[in-house]
Order: structure tokens, then sequence, then C-alpha cells
């Protein structure tokens, strides 16, 4: 029986079909099994677990028959583990481990309706899915949400690991480097047979003993031991770990840090018992290794519950993502003297209740339709309570048309951008879209649309392309 991850982009098509269709097709070409219209096949069972990943994660996919519609959510999936195709050998099955669900991204004028359907770029499919792995990577590391190692974010990496293997890598990397500062130690409480006191003796014990085995005494102590349940936490992630890995360069990580741990306990811990462990001062440089340990435990559990409850999942929201990203293009671009602020001042766009003209003590206003622009660049000498910023910029994790003499930008996407310029006395704002380096463009570039105000003022809307590869 064979193990390999599935790579599907969001907002693909899966199509659901018998086990034997699918065993057939993967067993061909393994995780390019696709029908004649390029969807994906999965089975009946994976598409399940598949629909009710929707209770944990709003709007993950939608199921219309056979066709299963997935969303702006990236990341993995743990599929339901099992022999496909009815053979009697369990060489005649092949059994899936993961759903990577990688971000695709408008390549450029160059993109053809065919590739479209997969991602845009160009190049082979395995080169599309590397790249797009090291985008998602990128975006990840920008938001803070993983410890991602830099050396897998490289643009010349030119490794083509699953996504699964990429993160045990970078768990893998943050226990080494707590090993190789020294594994935290706490005392112990031990009882053991002892031939001089050590400790505190025992008497009832030691009486006992001395029948079967004299001139040992039982003693209790506390001893200094890497056998806590911090070590025993990352050993169980270690050990986990280990069915998964794909590549040489991560076998070769894991049998180094799992030398290191050679003296502590394996023992059963799930995700939960890891959230519980208390952190304080001497756990910190612990935070980040144990906080792979309880996502990849969570992800990787031994089998899937039954039931309603949903599939071991380990997902982002790209729209997100993309907010923090954006912030950091902005921040390396902005001129002195401007600081940018994510997700900063928060105004309503209106008031429900008195007006100017009623009597004072008539009752109190209620604001409504709160505006929190993704983006803001304020004066460093402006009141961000009742000033007004330099610019507005809001995040669309969309594609864009350049045929299109407004590049296929969304009506509402600037009457939104408009009610933030309104509201917060902007006259600047841009609409940032994600785009892969290297594509190709019209001449003139993106749009910016001019919209004249009542005041007699001009309000300006400017589309820019941000690389997410880069």
């Amino acid at each position: 029986m064979s193990r390999f991850s599935l790579a599907v982009f969001e907002r693909e098509c899966l199509r659901v079909a018998t086990d034997e269709q699918v065993a057939r097709q993967r067993q061909l070409a393994r995780e390019f099994s696709r029908d004649d219209n390029e969807a994906l096949l999965v089975t009946e069972a994976e598409a399940s677990t598949l629909v009710k990943l929707n209770s944990v994660q709003r709007g993950f996919c939608v199921r219309e028959g056979e066709r299963i519609a997935l969303s702006m959510h990236c990341g993995l999936v743990r599929l339901p583990s099992g022999r496909l195709g009815g053979g009697a050998s369990p060489k005649s099955g092949v059994e899936v481990t993961t759903l990577e669900i990688l971000p695709k991204v408008w390549g450029g004028m160059g993109e053809t309706r065919a590739n479209a359907a997969s991602l845009a770029g160009t190049g082979s499919r395995p080169e599309r899915l590397a790249r797009a792995r090291r985008a998602l990577l990128r975006l990840l590391q920008c938001g803070e949400n993983l410890p991602i190692s830099p050396i897998d974010v490289a643009p010349q990496a030119p490794d083509r690991a699953p996504l699964l293997d990429l993160f045990i890598r970078s768990f893998l990397r943050e226990a080494l480097r707590v090993a190789k500062g020294g594994l935290l130690t706490r005392y112990v409480e031990t009882v053991d047979d002892q031939s001089v006191l050590r400790g505190r003796l025992l008497l009832v014990e030691s009486e006992r003993l001395a029948a079967s085995r004299p001139g040992l005494w039982r003693c209790l102590r506390d001893d200094l031991s890497l056998d806590n349940p911090y070590n025993q936490a990352l050993l169980a992630a270690i050990e986990r770990c280990r069915p998964h890995l794909r590549k040489r360069s991560t076998e070769r990580l894991w049998l180094e840090a799992r030398a290191f741990f050679s003296d502590v306990s394996l023992v059963r811990i799930d995700a939960e018992s890891v959230a519980k462990l208390k952190r304080a001062r001497e756990t910190t440089r612990y935070n980040e290794a144990l906080r792979w340990a309880q996502l990849l435990l969570d992800l990787l559990s031994p089998s899937l519950a039954a039931g309603s409850s949903p599939a071991p999942a380990l997902l982002f929201n790209m729209e997100t993502l993309f907010e923090h990203w954006v912030a950091r293009h902005e921040r390396a671009n902005a001129p002195e003297g401007i600081a940018v602020q994510l997700k900063g001042a928060v105004r309503c766009l209106a008031t429900i209740g008195p007006t100017i003209d009623a009597p004072s003590g008539s009752g109190r206003a209620i604001q409504a339709f709160r505006l929190m622009p993704d983006v803001q660049l304020w004066s460093e000498k402006t009141d961000r309570r009742a000033g007004s910023p330099q610019a507005i910029v809001d995040a669309k994790w969309k594609e864009l048309r350049p045929a299109r003499p407004d590049w296929g930008v969304d009506e509402s996407d600037v009457r939104q951008v408009l009610a933030y310029m309104i509201r917060f006395g902007c006259r600047q704002a841009r609409l940032a879209y994600p785009i892969l380096s290297g594509a190709e463009l019209p001449p003139e570039g993106p749009p910016t649309f001019w919209i004249s105000l009542n005041c007699g003022e001009t309000a300006s809307v400017e589309v820019t392309l941000v690389p997410i590869d880069a």
C-alpha cells in the first residue's frame, strides 16, 4: 500500500467518483489523478470529510451533486486512510495521507483558460506546485501564523516536497533549536532501591525489602531529569511525524532531532494535552516548538473521529494572510515619517438617533456600519482618533482581467473603499491584488480610478499588484 499527498489549488472543483475509479486513477497518475475536465477525483468518504470541515471553517467548500467547489482556504486536510480498489492484497490499494490546498494566483496576460483551472503561471504542474507552496510559506511567515523556516521560503530552493513535509521540517528545526540550547530539566520524584541512603528512607518498604534483597534500602528522592511533560510532548510529535517523511533531507533532520530525546520516555500525548502545558519564563524558548507539536499532533491523529466530527486540518484564510502581506509590502515602501498600521483606527459610517438640531437629552445616537480598512498610512504627527490618514489600502485576494478597461475590478470593492475615504477624510486609496513575480502585464499597467466628489475635490483609487513569491 502506497501513501502520498494530493495537491489542489484553492477555488478548484473536485469530482466525487467510486472507490474503484479513484484507485485506478491514483495508481496510474498519483497526485495528478484527474478526469477529462481536469477535476481531481475523490471518493465519497473523502468528500464527506471535506464537507464536514464547514463546521469549523465556514465556507470551506460547497458540494453540488458530484462536484465539490473549494473556497479561499489553503493548507492541509487529513483524509480518511484506507485501501482503495477492493483488492485482496494491501499492495493492490492506494492510501492517501493528506490533501494539500495551495494558493491560486493570477499570473498575467499569458495565462490560458486551461492552465487557469489549475494555477496561474507558467511551467509544468510540479513547478507550479512548488512555486505555490513557496508563496504560501512566505505568506504564513509574514503573518506570524507559524514559525516557518526561512530555508523553505527561499525562492531559489529547488525542493518540491509536499506541504506536510515542509511543515514537519520546520517543526524539526524548532525542536533541534530547543535541544541544542539544552533540554529543559525538572525535578522528578523517584523511588528505587539503593545500597546507600539517598534522599528519604522509606522505612516500612525497606523492612519488607530486607527479606528478599538484604543490604538494599528503598529511598524516595528528587532527581533532575529530562523526562518531563515538555520534552515528552516534543518527542511524541517527533515520533508521530515519522510515517509522513518524504524527503531524505527531512529524514536526516528527524534522526538528528530524535537522538537528542533518547533519555525521554515516549508516552501517548495529544494536542489538547500540549495546549494545557503551563507556560512560564523558563519555557519561553519552547513556545514555538510546542505550538508546532500541538498543530502536528492534531493534524496527524492516528484515526479520524467517527460521526459528525470534522477531520483534522490545518487551514488558513488567504484573505487574512494577504492582508498581513500587503501591510508588510507597504511598510517596506512607505516614505520616511509615514507609519503603516494594520487594522488600525475604526470608525462608523453613520448614526441612528438624534440629529444636531434635536434638543439635548432627547436621546443618544447609535453608531452604525463599522468601518475598519485593512491597512492605513498615517503621518506620525496626525491624531489617529480624529485626523485623516495619508492613504488607505484594501487587500483583495482576487484575480484580475487586464483585457477589460477596468481590469475586472469589482464595483462593490470600489464602493467599499470610497466609503472608507469619505468617513476617514482621505483622498487616496489603493486596491491591492496578489500576483506572481515575472507575470506578463499590459504596458500601461493597472488603472487608477478618479472619483469627483461633491465638495469639488477628486479622490483616487489606484489598483496595485503585490507579488507574493518574491
